[in-house]
């Protein structure tokens, strides 16, 4: 009779190696593509690793493990407050 054709188009074994092959190629590019990170200027990274702080960051790119490590990120900017009209009192 003729060979078994299945749904990605290819026949018996060769379809299913071309099914795994393109789904290990794509969890790949979504593994390096999530490995790395950058920091702003006034901004610092706390490193996570499954929720344990093991580090920080400085501004840069950098690299991490994708699966494992998180990164948040804090400002160090200074911020200014004035209050105009408010009177207060000091002692020295």
């Amino acid at each position: 009779m003729g060979e078994l054709i299945n749904k990605w188009g290819g026949s018996g074994r060769y379809g299913l190696m071309s099914a795994v092959t393109g789904l290990a190629g794509f969890f790949s590019l979504i593994f390096l593509w999530s490995s790395w990170y950058t920091v702003d200027q006034g901004e610092r990274g706390v490193i996570l690793r499954t929720g344990a702080v093991i580090g920080t960051a400085d501004p840069g790119l950098h690299f991490k493990l994708p699966m494992f490590d998180t990164i948040r990120y804090l400002s160090v900017q200074s911020r200014k407050v004035e209050y105009p009209k408010m009177q207060s009192y000091s002692r020295d």
